[in-house]
């Protein structure tokens, strides 16, 4: 089975950063076969990341090494870890960027020791290039994650990512805007099977329907939908939502049905 190191940053391209990370990874093995999630996701947008992560673990190789970098906190007192999971092995920040794979598929926390990697002159401001990537490259070639730092039994989880339901209703959040503008809310399909007079509502906005696609609409005007990932999004045919409709990542999304 091929190594694979898949890397998701807010960094982009116009800068070196991310090719300084490559570079320490292919160092430690050239053989690793290095993957870009993106390196798009907007600055220190933690909950995007998150997100983003959850839509793609499933698609990649069991196996997988993640190695993953929306860091605000770099050089503060959050802790840098490696995550052993049913799916792969995730290294980076824990600041909430994990949330989506943080549960009973869990099999190892360790926070990352910086003597055990041999760094020696770790930068304040970039553990993507002098932690995270020479840790991501040692787990990639089998190295067991506990010999990379400490256990850790509490790793972060962001809140309001989970679903609040009650009786003829539930509550979602946006958890991240696409380039597209469509609102992505963590509201899943199967939440709505078989409801009858659905009312969907964001902020000020409300909607007594689902569409099926965006076409279901006149151009301009704004629906809710099931999106790729099986979770209602908020749209506009041929316009941005996120704009038009002022919707933010975080905001409350809530959806109500009859009886």
């Amino acid at each position: 089975m091929p190594r694979i190191v898949a890397m998701l940053t807010d960094f982009g391209l116009q800068d070196g950063y991310v090719a300084e990370m490559r570079g320490v990874v292919m160092s430690h093995d050239f053989e690793i076969r290095l993957v870009d999630i993106t390196h798009e996701i907007a600055p220190q947008d933690v909950r995007g990341g998150a997100y983003v992560l959850s839509t793609v673990i499933k698609r990649f190789p069991q196996g997988t090494v993640y190695l993953c970098v929306v860091d605000p906190g770099v050089g503060t007192a959050r802790r840098p870890i490696v995550v052993r999971h049913r799916l792969g092995t995730f290294v980076g920040p824990d600041n909430g960027l994990f949330t989506p794979i943080l549960g009973e598929d869990v099999a190892e926390v360790v926070e990352i020791v910086p003597e055990r990697l041999g760094a020696v002159d770790v930068s304040r401001t970039f553990h993507g290039r002098d932690l995270f990537a020479p840790a991501a490259a040692r787990a990639a070639v089998g190295e067991p994650i506990h010999c990379l730092g400490n256990v850790v039994t509490d790793p972060i989880v962001l809140q309001g990512w989970d679903l609040v339901a009650s009786g003829d209703g539930i509550k979602g959040r946006v958890l991240h805007i696409d380039r597209f503008g469509n609102a992505i809310t963590n509201i899943p399909e199967q939440a709505l099977e078989g409801r009858k007079g659905v009312l969907v509502k964001a902020g000020e906005h409300q909607l007594g329907d689902v569409a099926k696609t965006y076409g279901d609409v006149a151009q301009g005007q704004w629906l809710a939908l099931f999106g790729s990932q099986r979770t209602l999004e908020l749209s506009i045919n041929g316009g941005n939502a996120a704009e038009t409709l002022d919707i933010r990542p975080g905001d409350s999304v809530s959806v109500s049905w009859e009886g």
